[in-house]
């Protein structure tokens, strides 16, 4: 056993045994994930996560599932147990070192709310009278690190001032990064020229990365036109020689509501609709309206015109009948495509980006490989004057006091502290806790425990920078910088809401493997599970799988990462536009419909 209490076999022993690779994320954290399935007798084996980068190993006391967690160190009844750097929940029995670490002994903390929303930090009212906020022994912000090579969003970051920068330090072949905020911009590795795509501006000043022209149903009701003028028009198109341009394309823009909704749910049904068309990918729209529904012609007109000036059709079942209003709407769909065929791509900067951050079917890999790759993504595109969107405000619940210290301002910090705990509060209010359902079946089966521990990989994608607005579910986005979109952590719906803010892309990360997709934007998929990557390459545009295998490192797939989303940007299509994945939800508060 060495000076930190780990259980060290020697040379001899180790090659008689089977070694599992673990990943530590942290110094001070208690559990290791395994990158392997582990069976009694195993040696864990896993680098220490600071400057020292010191092989520690460890005896496996029982079988542990792949990408599962592993004690290693004994973990008293009661105590917390420490992932990220951070409180991932408490032990429900003394666990042993070398022991698997899962629902059977560890549970999220009862949290005591009160009526009023706290203004401290809210990691303080999570844990038992007694625990401190302090992240663990060491507090020395240099030691907050991912082993895999990138940045943590978590950790003890108290000594960090919001807006520090992460840098690389030198340590011999490996990437370790810390927080410093004296350097200049070469030094923090930015980038000083300025990154390009091929866009599409438009005559608003908007810029798309598609040219779309969209049909759309203004009510559920009228849906059986809207979808016979989009399947008339799709096999016109489909002939060759008919298609205008390559990549002027026709999508359907599916409206699950429209009617028979409250007012609070009607204006967030109209703010997502038209935010989607109004979204710089789409040239022009046709609306197919029922003509006795709640959302009327004048209702769209102004919500999709106070955001965009483009072209935008409206007809009426009820004023000529199915056929007729199939046969006029497929001639305004042919001088729409014919129109939008004369936009051409031209050379737009990064700083033209709205790049939305989402995730589902998340594993552990998520957290500590896929997620941070995307980090990385996040402060390229920040750093070159664009906008970066995180949301899902339940899976902030948790590691809302790191978001806090992210803050531009005390202000925004306070926002979205505010923002995820009154999130969590609707839940009580209710009578429901948001923790029965949120991990889910197939992220608890994956090894993801609690929503603290989902919170800490999730915030992840965000990177480093601080964050600079707060918005509404779907509100449009007009900061430059790092954003925080408050919406559900239903990930079709909150992929949705970013688009309608104004994302010209999503960069989905996943660790189980999912297809959804949206019409308006491309949502471009990355795993940092090999298994995903291989069997559902169908449905992965990305692998950061070389972060668990212990490959490559985080900045190194960082990189790739960005020059993927430039070819996205440019044109290249990506699994889910090939699938013809187009999912729509909008998240409903008070209807049923």
């Amino acid at each position: 056993m060495d000076e930190h209490g780990k259980i060290v076999a020697d040379a001899k022993t180790q090659a008689l045994v089977r070694q599992i690779r673990a990943v530590c994320l942290d110094p001070a954290d208690s559990v290791v994930t395994l990158c392997g399935e582990a069976r009694p007798g195993d040696l864990i084996t896993y680098r220490r996560p600071d400057k020292t980068a010191a092989e520690c190993s460890m005896t496996a006391l029982q079988a542990v599932p792949m990408y599962h967690k592993i004690a290693v160190r004994d973990i008293a009844a009661g105590e917390p147990v420490y992932k990220y750097g951070e409180r991932i929940g408490l032990a429900l029995i003394d666990i042993k070192a070398g022991q698997h670490v899962h629902e059977h002994n560890l549970a999220s903390p009862e949290i005591p709310f009160t009526e009023n929303l706290p203004v401290t930090d809210g990691a303080a009212e999570r844990w038992p009278e007694g625990v401190s906020f302090a992240g663990g022994p060491e507090e020395d912000c240099t030691d907050n690190l991912l082993s895999a090579g990138g940045p943590s969003a978590g950790g003890r970051t108290d000594k960090c001032r919001a807006g520090e920068s992460l840098i690389p330090m030198d340590s011999g072949d490996d990437h370790i990064y810390a927080y410093n905020s004296d350097l200049n911009d070469e030094a923090h590795g930015l980038r000083t020229g300025v990154d390009t795509f091929m866009g599409y501006r438009r005559p608003d000043g908007r810029v798309g990365i598609r040219n779309y022209v969209a049909i759309m149903a203004g009510t559920l009701c009228a849906a059986p036109a809207a979808e016979q003028i989009y399947d008339r028009m799709s096999r016109e198109f489909s002939i060759p020689g008919q298609q205008p341009m390559d990549e002027t394309r026709l999508i359907y823009l599916y409206n699950p509501n429209g009617c028979a909704q409250t007012p609070d749910d009607t204006g967030r049904t109209l703010d997502i609709l038209s935010g989607l068309i109004a979204n710089g990918n789409i040239y022009g729209a046709l609306i197919v309206g029922l003509g006795c529904e709640g959302l009327q012609e004048e209702d769209y007109r102004r919500a999709v015109l106070e955001k965009a000036k483009k072209p935008l059709f409206y007809m009426k079942i009820q004023d000529e009948g199915l056929e007729k209003t199939v046969q006029h709407g497929c001639e305004i769909i042919r001088g729409l495509m014919a129109e939008a065929a004369g936009a051409r791509r031209t050379p737009c900067p990064v700083s033209d980006l709205i790049i939305g951050l989402e995730c589902g079917g998340s594993d552990p890999t998520s957290g500590f490989a896929a997620n941070p790759v995307l980090g990385i993504v996040s402060d390229q595109v920040v750093d070159q004057g664009g906008s970066a969107v995180l949301s899902e405000t339940p899976e902030a619940i948790g590691a809302e006091h790191i978001l806090r210290r992210r803050g531009a301002t005390p202000e925004i910090g306070q926002q979205i502290f505010d923002a995820v705990r009154a999130n969590e509060w609707m839940f009580r209010e209710l009578g429901l806790d948001v923790r029965s359902g949120n991990p889910s079946p197939g992220n608890k089966a994956s090894g993801i425990t609690t929503l603290e521990e989902k919170s800490m990989g999730c915030i992840h994608k965000s990177g480093s920078r601080p964050f600079e607005a707060v918005y509404g579910y779907g509100q449009q986005i007009t900061h430059k910088g790092l954003a925080f979109m408050d919406t559900t952590a239903y990930d079709v719906a909150s992929t949705v809401a970013k688009i309608a803010g104004g994302c010209q892309t999503v960069l989905f990360t996943t660790g189980m493997g999912t297809p959804v997709g949206c019409a308006a934007a491309p949502v471009i998929k990355i795993t940092g599970n090999p298994r995903t990557a291989a069997v559902m390459a169908d449905m992965i545009d990305f692998s950061a799988a070389d972060v668990t295998e212990g490959l490559q490192s985080v900045p190194e797939l960082g990189e790739a990462l960005y020059a993927l989303l430039l070819r996205v940007c440019s044109g290249a299509r990506v699994k889910a536009e090939e699938n013809g994945a187009c999912s729509i939800s909008i998240n409903q508060m008070h209807s049923m419909c």
